[in-house]
């Protein structure tokens, strides 16, 4: 099992996230925003489960996609970094 690190970009994208979701339904914000965190919690266990991207600009760069937005994290050593979370 690997570590799991929010960015801070990353962290500001729950956020927004969240708050732009929370405008029409806070109850429908918070159960999306747990959805997703779910999502990549799995990350822990199955840290290659997303496919590469930009395999010749970044080493270990992956994405797994979760309804419409885009995960997008690296893999170092024992840590998965989770670099943006993208609409």
């Amino acid at each position: 099992m690997v570590k799991l690190f929010y960015t801070n970009p990353a962290l500001e994208d729950l956020k927004n996230i969240h708050d732009y979701i929370a405008a029409d339904s806070p109850k429908a914000a918070k159960r999306f925003t747990s959805a997703l965190k779910e999502k990549i919690k799995i990350l822990k266990n199955y840290p290659k489960l997303g496919r590469p991207i930009y395999p010749d600009k970044f080493e270990n760069l992956r994405q797994v996609l979760y309804k419409s937005y885009r995960i997008i994290y690296q893999l170092k050593d024992d840590t998965v970094f989770i670099i943006t979370i993208h609409h």
